[in-house]
């Protein structure tokens, strides 16, 4: 028998191989686990007020999410065997789409490297780009949600677009994915200007989109700053950056995780298993942003900033707090120096945008709102 080919180094994470017993295992909870979110889904129409087949679809949704949060049988394994490394997603989501696609490899040194895919665009395409992360708690993989919606960003926007395939945790524990993202806009900066460069990215990658505005006005010890100009002195300052239902924090402290827990498509339960496989120092600016001062946020290595959370979202409260840190008024906007939105979306879930684009929906208010402010840029 030949040897098994060995995945490229690259690839977000290892395909899952299951045992047996974790197949059979896998292939109850999905039968089980689809007749309790039925059932649950069932129970709780008498109090629907909206039955849209958006509302509807989002609160199926919803259920599924609780049943697999709450349920003690299921394996992170288990969950993880359903999904492909990120390239293969984007590699067949952009074959589904007709969508050109080219892939390089770039260097994270000390960390492993990863790959960067560019998406209807090619590396060296003039004019602005957007750098999308996608998000997952840094466990799961990228989606074809993912794909779609930061395409349709980049396309609002008129910049080509590049997606970074970063390395999952456990595989690589924190600050690896920084590393890998600072790597990504270092190979950008060979043929892009500061100002021609939009990061963004969903949860997860909204986090990671904060790590590098940190990391852009302070550098993490153990990366190297990004740094141009000058004899390499000068600060680099991006067009944007776009923060899609960050994490914020790496705690459940505030009350929207107990108010939103019934709502939201992300559980609270989740957040520990986010912390155990990532491993993050949640004391470091670059991994809970809200552990930031004032006087931190009060320098932003960006010309724009957008955050963007739904209120029905367990983060939402961690979101306002990293909006008062920087400094945004009632209205959610922070003017003088650099430009600053903080957009709170009513009845809205964690990453609805992405929901949004998965389910077909183009009138959401949060998707409208981001659109709206990429197509400014």
């Amino acid at each position: 028998m030949a040897p098994k080919q060995q995945p490229p180094a690259t690839w977000s994470h290892t395909p899952v191989e299951l045992s047996i017993r974790e197949k059979v295992g896998l292939f109850f909870f999905g039968i089980i686990g689809f007749i309790k979110a039925i059932v649950s889904f069932s129970l709780a129409l008498p109090l629907n007020r909206d039955f849209s087949r958006k509302t509807l679809l989002q609160k199926f949704i919803v259920k599924v999410a609780q049943n697999i949060a709450g349920s003690p049988s299921l394996t992170f394994r288990q969950l993880l065997s359903l999904q492909k490394p990120s390239g293969q997603t984007i590699a067949k989501t952009c074959t589904l789409q007709n969508l050109a696609h080219n892939t390089i490899t770039i260097d994270a040194d000390p960390f492993p490297p990863a790959a960067l895919h560019f998406i209807d665009s090619t590396p060296d395409q003039p004019g602005n780009v957007l750098l999308y992360f996608h998000g997952g708690g840094y466990i799961f993989p990228a989606s074809a949600g993912h794909v779609k919606f930061s395409h349709l960003c980049a396309k609002t926007a008129n910049a080509s677009l590049a997606m970074l395939e970063y390395t999952l945790a456990p595989g690589l524990k924190y600050p690896g994915q920084l590393a890998q993202a600072v790597a990504a806009i270092r190979f950008l900066l060979k043929t892009h200007t500061p100002n021609q460069i939009i990061i963004g990215g969903d949860s997860a990658g909204g986090n990671l989109s904060l790590a590098i505005l940190s990391h852009l006005r302070d550098p993490h010890p153990s990366i190297p700053p990004i740094l141009r100009g000058n004899g390499g002195l000068e600060k680099v300052v991006l067009k944007a950056a776009m923060c899609i239902s960050p994490r914020c924090a790496n705690t459940r402290e505030t009350p929207s995780y107990v108010q939103n827990r019934d709502k939201d498509i992300i559980l609270p339960a989740f957040m520990d298993l986010f912390a155990q496989a990532w491993q993050p120092n949640i004391e470091e600016v670059w991994a809970t942003p809200n552990k930031g001062s004032v006087v931190f946020w009060g320098t932003i290595c960006a010309e724009k900033v957008l955050l963007a959370a739904g209120s029905d979202e367990v983060y939402v409260d961690d979101i306002r707090r990293l909006g008062e840190l920087i400094g945004v008024d009632d209205e959610g906007k922070r003017e003088g120096g650099r430009v600053v939105e903080l957009v709170v979306c009513e009845g809205e879930v964690h990453t609805q945008v992405v929901l949004d684009t998965v389910m077909g929906f183009r009138d959401g208010v949060m998707l409208k709102r981001v659109l709206e402010w990429v197509e400014r840029l």
